[in-house]
């Protein structure tokens, strides 16, 4: 597998970890604390993640990003979660196998009881790959932008 070929399947599997916990959020089978810990940046304690949620303004505690994912995945209950039409736009242009720091753009879709969200988003990941250069073992998300679509016309 190339090395390209071995990133793409980590934002697949990074992007399906994002939206599997979202969903369990909302089932209430997950816990806020451990989805925000596990998946985005901190610095010891300290929050660290660029994050601009849609219809909100940056967040930059750990507190108040639990607030945003309680209100959000729970309150509608988020069923779906899926992603698409989306583009990589590498940091390191060497695609780097051990340490990999990539812009993701594209769309995602929330199918919640009622009907489906669509938004825009940006993530920037961080993967921190194995020796083998085949898989991460930990990836980051260091940015998490969305925003609504802006109708054209």
């Amino acid at each position: 597998m190339s090395k390209n070929e071995t990133l793409i399947k980590q934002i697949n599997e990074a992007q399906k970890a994002w939206g599997d916990g979202i969903v369990s959020i909302g089932k209430e089978e997950l816990a806020i604390e451990t989805f925000v810990k596990d998946l985005y940046y901190f610095e010891g304690e300290e929050f660290k993640t660029l994050f601009k949620p849609t219809l909100t303004s940056f967040i930059t505690s750990k507190e108040r990003v639990i607030e945003y994912f309680e209100g959000f995945a729970r309150n509608p209950r988020i069923k779906k979660v899926w992603f698409n039409n989306w583009e990589i736009l590498p940091i390191d242009k060497n695609l780097d196998p051990t340490k990999q720091s990539v812009i993701v753009n594209g769309v995602y879709n929330f199918l919640t009881r009622d009907n489906v969200i669509t938004a825009e988003y940006s993530f920037v990941y961080r993967f921190d790959f194995n020796s083998d250069n085949k898989s991460a073992s930990k990836h980051t998300i260091l940015l998490q932008h969305s925003s609504l679509p802006m109708p054209l016309g």
